[in-house]
């Protein structure tokens, strides 16, 4: 994917976290490919899921189960304290 140089989801991100009056610290973003790696650089809790980059992986906070899992977000979520299934 072509994008221009200012555009990302990290940018993108970043003006919602802005708009809603959070900080990074309160923000826990998931990912599995290239295009995750500006937000992995911004924000402290990131997840990256098990079939990730290898890259994402390194520098992720935490690994949940493959994205082919339905229920890999809600796993990750459960085993902090912060879902209910």
């Amino acid at each position: 994917m072509i994008m221009p140089f200012a555009v990302g989801k990290d940018k993108a991100a970043e003006a919602l976290i802005n708009q809603l009056g959070l900080s990074i610290y309160e923000v826990l973003v998931f990912g599995d490919d290239a295009n995750d790696l500006s937000l992995f650089r911004l924000f402290p809790y990131c997840i990256a899921m098990d079939n990730a980059l290898s890259e994402l992986k390194s520098i992720a906070w935490g690994i949940t189960a493959s994205n082919d899992h339905s229920d890999s977000i809600a796993k990750i979520l459960w085993d902090f304290g912060l879902g209910i299934l």
